[in-house]
């Protein structure tokens, strides 16, 4: 448990200190094909998507420490990701805007708490509820954030 309460406070840090964080780039077509723009907020759903992923196999491999730096990965693009805004909010009327980008910060916010518990899975080695909440909780939240804050 002191491990838990010593690597979120850094992944916090590390987040807050980011310099793709402060600093965007100029926009540009992604690599990923998907017609977004180049954007630090780009490269961070690009970073949960890609943490995801690699979480999954190391889960199935129950390789823990893998696992918990994947964690802990998922747990800063998260973070950076609250700190932009997605591109579709140009397209939101001025006085419905706060409210989107609120909405869109709540979503974030249950993504993160739902890593905090995956995390203590992991910790625990409890590989098997941290699948299920990856698999139940934390992939089914992907499809509706999208189709409600993602252009097109």
């Amino acid at each position: 448990m002191h491990l838990r309460a010593f690597a979120l406070p850094l992944v916090l840090l590390f987040a807050v200190a980011s310099p793709s964080v402060r600093t965007g780039a100029p926009a540009a077509e992604s690599p990923q094909g998907h017609g977004e723009e180049d954007t630090p907020f780009a490269h961070a759903m690009e970073g949960i998507r890609a943490d995801l992923k690699q979480l999954g196999k190391q889960l199935g491999a129950k390789d823990q420490a893998a696992a918990w730096k994947s964690v802990c990965s998922l747990q800063q693009h998260v973070l950076e990701a609250k700190l932009e805004s997605p591109a579709k909010t140009e397209s939101v009327p001025d006085a419905e805007r706060p409210a989107f980008v609120a909405a869109f910060r709540t979503r974030l916010a249950a993504l993160l708490k739902a890593t905090c518990d995956l995390e203590t899975a992991v910790l625990a080695g409890d590989f098997a509820a941290a699948e299920k909440i990856q698999k139940e909780t934390i992939w089914p939240m992907q499809k509706p954030a999208h189709k409600e804050f993602r252009n097109g």
